[in-house]
């Protein structure tokens, strides 16, 4: 479980963003909110327009977006396929050296 979720606000999704807006309504924010509290998990979210704020998580996606690129090229998954490929990506970012 995690101690600290760090987020953007949101403010550079482009695509979907009519149904993101529509699904974050959607929730339940109180018990969203009592259970995070409950099980004393932070949530901290970036300032609006301060992607640069989330350098280190912003790299990653880029780095499992290339990945996926190359793996998956213009394939079409079963479930079971991308469950399969999004393992693997995990296992290639996992096994990156810390330092150099």
């Amino acid at each position: 479980m995690p101690k600290m979720v760090f987020s953007d606000n949101g403010t550079n999704i482009v695509s979907g963003d009519k149904e993101l807006r529509q699904a974050v309504t959607e929730w339940n924010q109180p018990t969203i909110g009592q259970y995070m509290l409950h099980h004393r998990i932070e949530w901290q979210f970036n300032p609006p327009y301060a992607s640069h704020r989330g350098g280190a998580w912003e790299r990653l996606i880029r780095s499992t977006r290339t990945i996926l690129k190359a793996t998956a090229q213009e394939q079409r998954l079963t479930d079971e396929k991308l469950q399969t490929l999004m393992t693997e990506v995990e296992r290639i970012l996992n096994d990156r050296p810390i330092t150099q």
